[in-house]
């Protein structure tokens, strides 16, 4: 009496695999497509430069931007104060600082909140020498001591030697740069965004974490499926499969095994196919299935499933090669036997 074996488990593995490969390869491109979006992998604003009074995209400014463009030499700030070697000075004002640099004669210049301006003299004290309109954010020194300063709206001044404004129209801006004549201007647009363009950096944050969501509830599921097949393979012995044909197209079947563990109810289905003698791979035919009804079996007991399939060999002109196949559900388990008769 031939035993029939399991014969899908491994395509099944191998299969939910792929599957789950080719969901994570078909997210990969959304995500790296939408990570600018929401700061994932985003690299510097792209710099601008000030070209007959606009501020324009400068594809080749990035040299420029490795150098800081001012000299701090000691002096810095923090919480918006000036500081000296880390040493607090008093300020003239509660505005907050930006920015701060040392001047070529010994002066140091800052700048913050409200278009503030403020310099610091040869006798050691602040003064404010400019406030109001737009926050400044960055300055730039040149070699021979002219000072510049960009801020919100494209505000560009010159604060040394003649104060001036150059351009008040653009983006908000920040990291100022300049050549040593003063005759070109570089700057990065400030990152901070429209109402608009924050909602949408929500909205495509929630699509990829459903995106992510989805694809772990897919691969939980097929890992679920895996487990019950595998149990489900484990609960039966080897099955035995006896055949005959009490008349001319006609089989009938008598499949027997004893269960390992307790077994669900479920459903079996069995159907008789037909391969090319020479292919194995070929099939020629298949006979209409015929589905049974699986009782709940504990463990220990005997699992038997008979009946008849009409076989219809005559169709086939050649001698085949015929292959009794059960599939065998209960739950979400599904395992496949195979038996050559």
């Amino acid at each position: 009496m031939p035993q029939m074996k399991p014969v899908t488990s491994n395509r099944d593995l191998l299969g939910h695999v792929l599957l789950l490969l080719g969901l994570v390869g078909l997210s990969v491109p959304f995500v790296l497509a939408t990570a600018p979006t929401l700061d994932l992998l985003s690299p510097e604003a792209a710099a601008v430069e000030l070209v007959e009074g606009e501020w324009r995209p400068a594809d080749d400014a990035d040299d420029r931007f490795k150098n800081p463009g001012r000299v701090r030499a000691g002096w810095d700030y923090a919480d918006g104060n000036a500081t000296y070697q880390g040493r607090a000075e008093p300020l003239p004002t509660e505005l907050a600082l930006a920015d701060i640099s040392l001047l070529p004669d010994g002066r140091v210049i800052a700048v913050g909140e409200q278009g503030v301006v403020l310099e610091r003299g040869a006798d050691a004290r602040w003064r404010v020498t400019r406030t109001g309109g737009p926050d400044l954010t960055s300055l730039a020194v040149t070699p021979d001591g002219r000072a510049y300063a960009v801020g919100d709206n494209g505000l560009l001044l010159q604060l040394t030697p003649t104060p001036r404004v150059l351009t008040a129209s653009g983006p908000n801006l920040r990291e100022l740069r300049t050549d040593s004549d003063g005759r070109r201007f570089f700057a990065r647009p400030d990152e901070q965004r429209s109402t608009l363009s924050v909602v949408f950096q929500l909205g495509m944050g929630v699509v990829v974490a459903l995106l992510a969501l989805l694809i772990l509830r897919i691969t939980w599921q097929r890992v679920s499926r895996l487990l019950k097949a595998s149990a489900m393979s484990s609960a039966l012995g080897p099955i035995h499969a006896a055949v005959e044909t009490p008349s001319e197209g006609v089989l009938r079947y008598r499949l027997k095994a004893t269960t390992r563990t307790s077994l669900d109810a479920g459903a079996g289905h069995v159907r008789l196919l037909l391969y090319d003698v020479g292919d194995a791979h070929r099939e020629l035919a298949h006979a209409v299935g015929q589905d049974h009804a699986v009782a709940a079996t504990g463990a220990g007991q005997e699992l038997i499933i008979e009946g008849e399939l009409e076989a219809r060999m005559d169709t086939v002109p050649d001698a085949p090669q015929v292959v009794l196949e059960l599939v065998l559900t209960a739950g979400r388990g599904r395992d496949t036997y195979r038996v050559t008769v």
